[in-house]
């Protein structure tokens, strides 16, 4: 069970990272 919920979170945590980085890019672009 603890491994089932273990993935999502880090699956969670690589988008976000993701999403975060590409924000700055667009920023970085205007």
């Amino acid at each position: 069970l603890l491994f089932k919920l273990n993935r999502p979170v880090e699956v969670a945590t690589r988008g976000y990272s993701f999403i975060i980085s590409f924000s700055k890019a667009l920023s970085l672009h205007e």
